[in-house]
């Protein structure tokens, strides 16, 4: 008894060292299979799939492999093997509609399971021995719910009604007109025929819980986007106001610059701002006001040179002597040398200075 507490504690022990080793396994192999049958990522961003219906289709492809796979053995062992080939054809389907999955056909997928899964259960019942329906062939009514399922998860989701409107009609059409078996005539006859409520039960709630559900979760997701578009819209709208504010501090303070007499400033605004052509149009501005500004300074000392030489001139007549000009390092020099038929001697470097 102790022996096998201590080994239970072990066990233990090892569960909690691992606790995710079984998960990891599990993750990693659903990842695989997502990875082989969903669309890359490169179309899911070109084409966005807020509900996950790839995924979702995927999911269903798997177990519909696994459930098929696993019918076989009972298939081969039906009388006269009936079952078998429905069963092959559904596995057979399962398999091409990977790759259509993987194209991003998914409403595609969603029929060909559909008519798969409604084929294989139509020709099981319908290919009876002798064409006979037995009482073994009511719970198989109940298998109709997966093609429901798959409606209800890949296509429109008024498909659903459709869907199990048609199950309910092959129901019953199926009941009252296929052959009975002698179990199944005195079952429909002692029941009254109400054995085929629960088949016909099944649709009508599955039908309509699984058409609001997923109504209530497509709302649900709309709102959900609704809500997300409106915080990226006033994450930009904060970030263009942020951008706005940074573009006006920083023509503000442009201005100010020009004001106090710096016109080499410009306002350094790159085209990702909103602001930047207001701020390329202020600084064509600046530079024509700094050209301006330096040709004035040109034309004052122009000016200055000029009335220079006319005084140098008037007193030089007045005490009759000859003209010397010095140079005053203006483009007016050569001018006043031809003017003058004279050579202007060099200017001191204190003069120069001034």
């Amino acid at each position: 008894m102790d022996e096998r507490k201590l080994w239970s504690s072990i066990e233990q022990e090892r569960a909690h060292e691992h606790p995710g080793l079984l998960q990891e396994i599990s993750g990693g192999i659903m990842r695989a299979w997502f990875r082989f049958s969903t669309p890359n990522a490169k179309f899911r961003a070109q084409h966005p799939d807020p509900l996950s219906q790839s995924q979702l289709a995927s999911l269903l492809l798997l177990m519909g492999i696994i459930t098929a796979i696993a019918f076989i053995p009972s298939a081969i062992v039906s009388v006269h093997m009936h079952t078998l080939f429905p069963v092959l054809g559904l596995l057979l389907v399962l398999f091409i509609c990977i790759p259509l999955n993987r194209a991003g056909r998914v409403a595609v997928v969603g029929v060909l399971l559909i008519l798969a899964i409604d084929a294989t259960i139509m020709i099981s019942l319908l290919s009876y021995p002798g064409l006979m329906l037995s009482q073994n062939a009511i719970p198989i009514y109940d298998l109709f719910v997966l093609s429901d399922i798959v409606a209800v998860s890949l296509l429109p989701r008024k498909s659903i009604l459709y869907i199990s409107l048609f199950h309910s009609i092959f129901i019953c059409a199926d009941v009252y007109l296929q052959p009975h078996t002698a179990d199944l005539h005195e079952l429909l006859l002692r029941t009254n025929y109400s054995i085929m409520v629960r088949p016909l039960a099944i649709q009508l709630l599955v039908a309509i819980v699984t058409y609001a559900w997923v109504r209530n979760t497509v709302q649900a997701v709309k709102r959900a986007d609704q809500a997300e578009l409106v915080a990226q819209l006033e994450h930009e709208l904060a970030q263009q106001k942020k951008n706005l504010d940074e573009g006006i501090q920083s023509i503000l303070q442009t201005l100010v610059q020009s004001a106090n007499g710096d016109m080499q400033v410009r306002a350094p605004l790159s085209r990702d701002n909103v602001l930047w052509q207001l701020g390329s149009a202020l600084n064509i501005l600046l530079a024509r006001l700094q050209r301006a500004q330096q040709n004035e300074r040109q034309l004052q000392q122009m000016r200055s040179e000029l009335a220079r030489v006319l005084y140098t001139v008037q007193e030089a007549r007045k005490r009759q002597k000859s003209i010397e000009l010095m140079p005053g390092g203006t483009e007016v020099d050569p001018l006043i040398s031809e003017l003058l038929h004279s050579y202007l001697v060099p200017s001191p470097p204190h003069f120069r200075d001034k």
